[in-house]
């Protein structure tokens, strides 16, 4: 069994609440709110460990709400490497569910990292290393920290022969895509079109991964909420249909899916299993409130009822070279 590091650089307090209705201008007084450390690196971790997978958080935290994020952590069985800084204090986010299933979210940026918060970082990633097998980056990047901060510790990771798996967005996602070397991305069909600068197409699709498989990419993953997931790899461009459900709450079914991806790979199963695993740990997060919690006989059960179809047979693998 794989042990996987999950780097989540922004941690913070999450905070989940249901509505029958959510109208703007309105005032709410929000009843059975659930709160848990969160992040979306926390809730990969906490659906890793539903399905039996070793995992460590590594990450920073702030003041006050930083002491408790450690503690919940701690408390929840999540081994977590928490490093605090001041002044500030860890963010806060809060979603709203209605009873359609829609989320309206509301997350706090977080204090910026000091530089020598960073540099301790850097020193308590570089000695995870040694343990893991694989890294999972997920989430923005706090504060503080330059754009490429992730570009940095892919390569790292590769230097250390680590597997390598990212889920993020906005610019450091642009600069992964275009930069960096991940064995595997994973990415909404927003995140892809902001950052890849066109319209998604399963033809785009193929041209971005053609491009990162030259630097050793050798999955890329493009989801797009209840509609189809695409997947490329070396040999083949893959269609997936999620299976039908009655959604509770979407929060964090992008985090189980990467989690199910992860898993999937850690327990040695082949690509079209882990995209299974993927849509069933999405579909299971979607059936209750909370971020990353899943029940494995509930991914099991939806994952077998997620539909494939193969796009294309295959198109010729490109040599690898170094990026100018």
């Amino acid at each position: 069994m794989k042990k996987v590091l999950v780097v989540n650089l922004n941690f913070a307090i999450d905070k989940t609440a249901a509505l029958d209705e959510f109208t703007e201008g309105r005032v709410y007084r929000l009843d059975g709110v659930r709160t848990m450390p969160g992040g979306k690196g926390v809730n990969v971790a906490r659906a890793l460990t539903t399905l039996g997978v070793p995992v460590k958080l590594l990450g920073f935290v702030s003041g006050h709400n930083g002491r408790w994020i450690a503690e919940a952590l701690s408390a929840e069985g999540l081994a977590a490497d928490c490093i605090p800084f001041c002044p500030g204090e860890s963010r806060v986010c809060l979603s709203v569910v209605d009873r359609h299933g829609v989320s309206t979210d509301l997350n706090e940026e977080g204090p910026a990292v000091p530089r020598m918060a960073a540099s301790k970082f850097l020193e308590r990633y570089r000695a995870a290393l040694s343990s893991c097998d694989m890294v999972a980056f997920c989430g923005r990047i706090a504060k503080g920290l330059p754009d490429d901060f992730f570009c940095r510790l892919i390569a790292l990771s590769r230097a250390a022969g680590k597997m390598s798996a990212v889920d993020t967005s906005g610019v450091p996602l642009r600069r992964v895509m275009l930069r960096s070397s991940p064995d595997l991305i994973k990415m909404n069909r927003e995140e892809f079109e902001y950052s890849w600068g066109k319209t998604f197409t399963p033809a785009e699709l193929v041209r971005l991964f053609r491009r990162m498989q030259r630097r050793g990419t050798q999955y890329v993953l493009v989801t797009d909420g209840p509609y189809a997931t695409y997947a490329a790899t070396p040999q083949n461009l893959w269609k997936f249909l999620p299976p039908d459900i009655k959604v509770v709450s979407p929060v964090g079914a992008g985090d189980s899916f990467m989690a199910g991806l992860i898993g999937g790979q850690a327990h040695g199963a082949p690509r079209q299993a882990c995209v299974r695993m993927a849509l069933g740990c999405a579909a299971s997060d979607c059936l209750s409130l909370g971020a990353g919690i899943i029940t494995k006989k509930q991914c099991e059960f939806y994952g077998r009822r997620a539909q494939l179809q193969r796009l294309v047979l295959s198109f010729a693998k490109q040599p690898r070279r170094a990026e100018s």
